[in-house]
């Protein structure tokens, strides 16, 4: 008996529970102001935070540093901010990792030397801004050295659905005459299995590398084209850059590095070596390329370089209160909370400020390089176009969609 009237009471309360989640809906629906996204939640479920990875594209440059390669290597100190730029122009915005390894011959200064793979773009350009063309002049390259070196010593991700690319740039042949090099074929076969594309650019009208890059590209599942010694690179000055440069020291001002002591010192001391090899050897064009890429939401990454407290805390990943106030910016130590919260509420407003203006000096320029590359008939067999439209290509394949990407210069 006992149980059969623990029975009804459950029964009776199942019943009124139901009643009245059925009223509460339909007074909720007589009310014209409810919000539209409410929704009724099972309180026994928990959900899961969206997922939210973004794609990676990961790219080296092969170049060949020899004496005859002075104008590209130019072509590329001057491209790599609008590569990066267009790169980064993908729907979703990708990760951009750039990296190099520089090529010449037995009996130069070296054989070869890498630039590892990294999202701090600014020292990868800081790196390249070093490079100088030298040493060569006697025929074959050691092209299968390079090859080698950009398929297994650079570090690249593990990620199989990143986009990964090679391309090799060079004006003379590779040697197959050391016997203890490795083979391209066999290099190539491995930067199959790891999913590395790898196409080839021909500087000049060498005609012993024709065939031989051709190969490359093939085997590599990768593209083959030709541009001048020069680069054939588009380069446009525009009167807007020098306001640009000016517009991009403010922003990057706003810089805010939180972190252990050494960490902070290692960041800022980066920052002054990088800074000053700009200052010393990049031109003003290359500067304007890279504060607009710095802008985007693809140069986020590069533009804090390191642990950056004002992006950090717009991301959500830190709280102001529970940083450590010896990992506080040296100039936030000794500040109340209060006043912690006003240098970074008057930093937020001035990086926002200065954003918006680096962002509209970079509309006019792009309107005025439009309008100079309308008068240019040779854009469209520029070295960038033919760089671009095999980027886009292959990155499709990836899931990158650059249906509605404008190409940088």
């Amino acid at each position: 008996m006992r149980n059969k009237t623990l029975l009804a009471i459950v029964f009776a309360i199942t019943a009124v529970s139901i009643l009245a989640v059925s009223n509460q809906q339909k007074s909720l629906a007589g009310i014209r102001d409810v919000p539209t996204n409410l929704k009724v939640v099972n309180p026994l479920v928990i959900p899961k935070p969206p997922i939210s990875v973004r794609p990676k594209i990961e790219l080296v440059f092969a170049l060949d540093t020899t004496g005859s390669m002075s104008g590209l290597i130019n072509a590329a100190k001057e491209k790599i901010w609008s590569i990066a730029s267009t790169m980064a122009a993908a729907q979703p915005t990708p990760e951009i990792s750039i990296g190099l390894v520089a090529y010449r011959d037995r009996g130069d200064a070296y054989i070869t030397k890498r630039i590892e793979l990294s999202q701090d773009l600014d020292t990868v350009y800081s790196e390249l801004l070093q490079l100088k063309a030298a040493g060569g002049g006697d025929g074959p390259e050691s092209v299968n050295a390079a090859l080698f070196d950009a398929v297994h010593s650079m570090n690249w991700s593990q990620d199989p659905n990143s986009y990964k690319v090679i391309f090799l740039v060079g004006d003379a042949p590779g040697h197959n005459d050391y016997q203890d090099d490795v083979p391209f074929v066999k290099t190539l076969a491995q930067a199959a299995k790891n999913g590395i594309i790898v196409n080839t650019i021909q500087a000049g009208q060498n005609p012993d590398m024709v065939k031989a890059w051709d190969k490359i590209a093939t085997l590599g599942q990768g593209d083959t084209f030709q541009v001048g010694h020069g680069g054939s690179a588009i380069a446009i000055k525009t009167p807007f850059d020098d306001a640009i440069v000016a517009a991009s020291k403010n922003y990057e001002n706003t810089r805010v590095y939180y972190g252990k002591a050494e960490e902070q010192r290692v960041q800022l001391e980066k920052n002054n070596v990088v800074g000053a090899r700009m200052k010393r050897s990049a031109s003003t064009s290359s500067m304007a390329r890279r504060a607009k890429f710095n802008a985007s939401k693809g140069g986020e990454t590069n533009f804090a370089a390191g642990k950056e407290l004002l992006q950090a805390m717009e991301n959500d990943e830190l709280v102001l209160a529970d940083i450590p106030e010896s990992e506080l910016p040296i100039e936030m130590r000794e500040m109340e909370m209060e006043q912690k919260k006003a240098f970074v509420a008057a930093k937020s407003k001035q990086r926002k400020d200065s954003k918006k203006k680096l962002k509209a000096l970079s509309e006019k320029r792009y309107a005025y390089i439009k309008s100079e590359l309308g008068k240019n008939k040779h854009s469209k067999d520029s070295l960038d176009k033919k760089l671009y439209a095999t980027i886009k290509r292959q990155a499709e394949k990836k899931g990158l969609d650059y249906s509605e990407a404008e190409d940088s210069y």
